[in-house]
């Protein structure tokens, strides 16, 4: 082997100790690269609708139960649209939260009335969440679970909603449920809260003149 042949292989062979003790910086990464790294983090166990989907669900529990959700009768100023948009947005983040709580078997409502869960939705929503949701978004986003017992007759007053956060005599939402009342344009018909009266009627007064 010649000496210049000799020379260049000690040169390739510290150069590659250099990289070993001290290895090349790598060059920053493109936007682009950055962008195939992002994954979306599915957050829900069951399948969602779609942004047309919650629309559907909605104008079924609309159709099928008017005593629970507004009617937005058109006006003048055309603030119909937006009001309902702004429901729509409110039934749908109630939607959401249910997902993760579990249904009672049968037509067992279980103790706590609508009002507790409407809260827990409001504190799992956090500081950044819409502070106007009320029993109405709540108890038409149940509806259109198409798997939850409601007890709604006597609404506003002694609703119960059947669900729980997890245990024996309950189950889990499902995908099936919401997909069947967009198909079938029915949701689960109402129960009957029993003995569970908070609010009973008031005694009548008689006024001896």
């Amino acid at each position: 082997m010649r000496d210049s042949e000799r020379i260049a292989a000690l040169e390739q062979e510290l150069a590659a100790l250099k990289d070993k003790i001290s290895p090349r910086p790598r060059p920053p990464a493109s936007i682009a690269d950055d962008a195939v790294r992002v994954t979306n983090v599915q957050m829900y166990k069951c399948e969602m609708p779609t942004a047309a989907e919650y629309e559907g669900l909605l104008s079924v529990v609309q159709r099928l139960h008017p005593r629970i959700v507004p009617t937005f009768e058109v006006n003048r100023l055309g603030t119909h649209a937006n009001d309902r948009r702004k429901y729509l947005d409110r039934f749908t983040a109630c939607f959401q939260r249910i997902e993760s709580l579990w249904r009672f078997d049968g037509e067992a409502l279980g103790p706590k009335r609508v009002d507790y869960w409407v809260d827990e939705a409001l504190r799992w929503l956090g500081p950044r969440g819409m502070p106007d949701i009320d029993q109405s978004h709540y108890v038409a986003a149940a509806l259109s679970w198409g798997d939850i017992n409601c007890s709604i007759s006597r609404a506003p007053y002694d609703v119960f909603i059947g669900v729980t956060y997890s245990g024996a005599g309950a189950r889990p939402a499902s995908s099936a449920s919401w997909k069947r009342v967009l198909e079938t344009g029915t949701t689960r018909p109402p129960v009957s809260s029993g003995s569970q009266v908070i609010y009973p009627p008031s005694p009548v007064r008689i006024t001896v003149g």
